[in-house]
């Protein structure tokens, strides 16, 4: 009977775990455009930094 409790107990669970878990995801992905943007970003300065180094 215990194990029945255990499941029940996981089982009420699951769709705050599933929530959260796909609120870290959509996190995760927001988190790595931004670096890559913030990394292309810094590319463009130094770019820019360079050409004036030659100026």
């Amino acid at each position: 009977m215990e194990t029945q409790e255990e499941l029940a107990y996981l089982e009420q669970k699951l769709p705050r775990l599933r929530a959260r878990l796909s609120c870290l995801q959509q996190l995760d992905r927001d988190l790595q455009q931004k670096t890559s943007e913030d990394f292309d970003e810094e590319d463009k300065v130094g770019d820019k930094e360079g050409e004036n180094a030659n100026d």
